[in-house]
Parts: C-alpha cells; structure tokens; sequence
C-alpha cells in the first residue's frame, strides 16, 4: 500500500559479485507529517542466472508516527480584566489531508467575546499557531465572572473529522466602581426618621453638633449609637461618621 518515491525510496537493484554470496541495500522510509494507516512495501527480488530467473519476495510494514490532533495553548485560567484582552493559542498535531477549521465560541458574550470566530489551517499553515483574543466585556455590576469558550473541529479529512480541542476557561476580574452617593441626600434626614434636634446651647459644630441632642458638649450614650446606625444605613456618609467618632472620643 506504499508508493515508491512517495512512502520510501530503495535502490533499483543489487549487485552481488562473483565470489561473493551476498549484498546489502538500504530502503529508506520518508518521514512525513500526515496521521495515516500503517502501510506495506512488497519487494520482489529476481535473480538472473544464465537464461533462468528465480523470483523471491519480503513484505515489509511501515508504522505511522503521527497523530490528528489539535494542541491548545492557554493559561489555566487565562485572567483577564473587563475591558482587558488576553490571548491563546491552536495549532495541529499533524498535516491534514483537507481545510481544518476550528471555531471558537463564549458560553457568555456579556462577560467576554473571542475573536477570531475560526481559524481555518491548511496543508500548508498546520504547523503554524493560531491566535485568539479574549476580551472582557465592560458591564454594571460589580461581579468577577468566569467564562467557557468551546472548539469546534470540522474537516474532509476523516482523521480531523472526529478530533476534539480542549476548552480554554477565563476569568473575568470585574473593574466597575462602586455606586458614589449623593452627598446632598445624605446629609438630609431620610423621611421615615425622626427628626434631630440640635440643641441650641451645643458647644459642638459642624456634624457632631447635629447629634448632641442633649447640648453638653459631648457625644455619649444613645447619640452615638444613633450616629453608628445612621452610617451603617448609609443616611451619613463615611467622613461625616469619622469626624463624630473622633469628638466621641475626645468628649467620651
């Protein structure tokens, strides 16, 4: 099932001299790149005596050593920020006997997009890597995400035909900042909350003057429990409770 010249190469011929009993040729297999059966190489010798001829013959096998197969190359996970890209590679095992395309698909476009869609390799460009980009898409929440993208394999060639790629799973690091409140709202009392009394003979200013409702001069007790759940609840914001931590601390 071998092709002389194609699979392997020999000698037309051997010359045993006389005196001599034997000779040696040398067959010599061709190395190619193409995952295909194990073939055979028949060689006939006729060896010419006088006028008469007599025909012997060995059968010989030769092994295939290449695989169908398609390597992807990509960190595990490969990280990438929204708005970021990051990239990965596919190349095949061995030279296809047709067009192999590989496309490429997101489990979630909302949280990131590859590019190209396929990638088609040749007899020609098999061996020669593939990139694809991941790109993090931009959204409101403030979620880290994690992504599946999937290979399809499709070919003429019967071996490619059946092969498989691996997946390659990202990691989308979220970049949204935090929600900024409204300064102004905050610093008004919310509707359902009873209102605050500053005592008029109050030592204290500013924030901390909002709170000493028993005017003397000092944060304590209830005012400054007051003061924590009216942070917590985001009714004041972050500097505001600070600044009235710090006069609790000192008027404590």
């Amino acid at each position: 099932t071998a092709t002389d010249g194609a699979d392997f190469s020999m000698p037309a011929g051997i010359f045993i001299p006389a005196g001599r009993q034997s000779a040696t040729a040398t067959l010599t297999v061709t190395d190619d790149d193409t995952d295909e059966t194990d073939e055979t190489v028949v060689i006939s010798a006729l060896f010419e005596a006088g006028t008469a001829f007599l025909e012997d013959a060995v059968t010989l096998t030769i092994t295939d050593d290449d695989t169908a197969a398609v390597t992807v190359t990509a960190a595990s996970p490969l990280s990438v920020s929204e708005g970021a890209t990051g990239t990965y590679t596919i190349v095949l095992a061995s030279q296809p006997t047709a067009d192999v395309t590989v496309t490429a698909a997101s489990s979630n476009s909302g949280a990131a997009s590859v590019s190209p869609a396929s990638h088609t390799f040749t007899a020609a460009t098999w061996n020669t890597p593939a990139t694809f980009t991941v790109t993090g898409t931009p959204d409101s929440d403030t979620n880290d995400e994690t992504v599946a993208v999937s290979h399809r394999v499709t070919s003429t060639d019967p071996n490619y035909a059946t092969a498989l790629a691996a997946g390659v799973t990202v990691s989308v690091t979220d970049t949204t900042p935090p929600p900024q409140q409204n300064q102004e709202q905050e610093q008004d009392p919310p509707p359902n909350r009873p209102p605050t009394v500053t005592a008029p003979q109050s030592t204290l200013t500013g924030i901390a003057a909002r709170y000493d409702t028993n005017g003397d001069g000092a944060i304590d007790g209830a005012e400054y429990q007051q003061v924590k759940i009216d942070w917590l609840t985001g009714r004041i914001t972050q500097a505001q409770f600070l600044e009235v931590v710090r006069v609790h601390l000192k008027t404590r």
